[in-house]
């Protein structure tokens, strides 16, 4: 029986859905999409918010893979049971949310009763960002990528895309070459210091550290220039909680 129909089930729960989605001509016009399409989605985004609360509360990293990433598995029967979609419209709906990238998943190369691919979300808003909203055949808002979702049949007027301005575009590599620099130099410097640790038999303390700033079972050799913010942070709690106890007088 689906969770929905327990007898103590919150009745103040509700689904969550993205007000412009229901106006962009490539959602509701194309015979995929339509409204159920944009409930879909919803459904996905509720599951993959469910992922991500279970592994905050409670450190179950079971919808989360390798890469830090969280998913869902949303198969025809739970579209069924809590949405009311049928399987034909949608296995239709979720071709037109891959399609536009809206959402992510591979196809299983062979179906298994009880096997269900992993599914990724975009959020609407960010998807937007790059995507645009184009409505009642005009752009309300314009695509930041030349390479935005196109369906040639329904999008006829083409957006005027703005060209990174140079000065900007030297002033990004600049940053990232700053942050480049220093994740290499804190890694090297950490590198160091997390030797010590082992050496004085601090290694619990180590890890603790590392993973209140980087996430259960997160090794920070693994790290990327992308954690470059957590990256300090673990750095400097690395530091004063090392160096506060070795460096105290001995009495």
């Amino acid at each position: 029986m689906s969770y929905l129909k327990d007898l103590n089930f919150n009745q103040a729960k509700h689904y969550k859905l993205p007000k412009t989605m229901f106006i962009d001509d490539r959602i509701m016009e194309d015979a995929r999409g339509g409204h159920n399409a944009v409930i879909l989605h919803m459904g996905i985004a509720d599951k993959i918010d469910l992922s991500r609360s279970k592994y905050i509360k409670n450190h179950d990293d079971a919808f989360r893979d390798s890469n830090g990433k969280f998913y869902c598995v949303f198969p025809v029967k739970t579209a069924y049971e809590e949405l009311r979609i049928k399987k034909g419209k949608y296995n239709q709906h979720k071709a037109l949310l891959k399609e536009a990238g809206l959402i992510h998943f591979e196809e299983q190369e062979q179906k298994k009763s009880g096997h269900a691919s992993r599914i990724y979300i975009t959020p609407w808003d960010m998807w937007v960002e790059k995507n645009g909203l184009y409505s009642e055949g005009e752009w309300i808002v314009q695509p930041s990528s030349k390479d935005f979702y196109n369906p040639k049949d329904i999008v006829t007027v083409q957006p005027i895309i703005q060209e990174t301005n140079e000065v900007e575009q030297e002033q990004q590599e600049e940053t990232e070459e700053n942050e480049l620099q220093e994740y290499e130099s804190i890694m090297t410097e950490a590198k160091s210091l997390g030797v010590k640790f082992y050496k004085f038999k601090r290694v619990d303390e180590l890890h603790a550290i590392i993973e209140k700033h980087l996430g259960i079972g997160k090794r920070f050799i693994n790290s990327t220039v992308e954690d470059l913010s957590a990256l300090r942070l673990c750095y400097e709690e690395m530091k004063k909680a090392f160096y506060r106890e070795t460096d105290a007088p001995d009495f």
